[in-house]
């Protein structure tokens, strides 16, 4: 029998859904995984209880977490692959940050990246009302910025040296995406 998961938004090789209890221990996989710590800017020394993974802390109101499932696992149920989440949502000036990654590295370099979060910004956008969503990314990552720019991101600035590695400092590229392109210039042109 094919296991039914909660999906929210589905697209043509991915889907996404809420946060899930009986996934717990792929949850706290993710987040000891080192490699996916540093690729994500997190501290791999803060370690975490496989038994109650950050991720299915409480939150916040202003924000949103969802698992992204692989929806085209050989007709099986859909397979975890990542985490994408929505955080500093602010109703009142629309907007909201961006995160995502993939736990699962055969999923890297395969698109179903940049599927997720054009999903997760068509959630963002029709369903929450948001106008406009901003992400940071090392700037030297040139895989996840091409997935961003593929899902409608656009370079907005450089934060220099606000990444460390070890002794070396890192640029933080800065990327933002708007429900509309067309809304976004006449809401530009209006106020000129």
């Amino acid at each position: 029998m094919i296991e039914s998961v909660p999906i929210l938004v589905a697209g043509d090789r991915v889907a996404i859904g809420p946060l899930r209890q009986r996934l717990a221990s792929l949850y706290a996989q993710w987040e000891n995984d080192l490699e996916l710590s540093l690729l994500r800017g997190i501290d791999p020394r803060a370690g975490v209880d496989g038994e109650a993974p950050r991720l299915l802390a409480e939150r916040a109101e202003s924000s949103v977490v969802f698992t992204i499932y692989e929806t085209i696992y050989d007709s099986k149920a859909p397979r975890p692959i990542g985490i994408a989440e929505l955080s500093e949502i602010d109703r009142a000036q629309r907007t909201a940050r961006f995160s995502i990654f993939l736990g699962e590295r055969d999923t890297w370099g395969t698109g179903l990246g940049s599927e997720a979060t054009r999903l997760t910004l068509a959630f963002a956008f029709d369903s929450l009302g948001l106008f406009n969503v901003v992400l940071r990314v090392r700037a030297d990552d040139k895989r996840a910025i091409t997935a961003f720019e593929r899902a409608g991101f656009v370079a907005i600035g450089v934060r220099r040296g606000a990444i460390r590695r070890g002794q070396d400092t890192l640029d933080e590229l800065w990327m933002d995406a708007v429900a509309s392109p067309r809304a976004a210039t006449a809401e530009h042109d209006t106020k000129s």
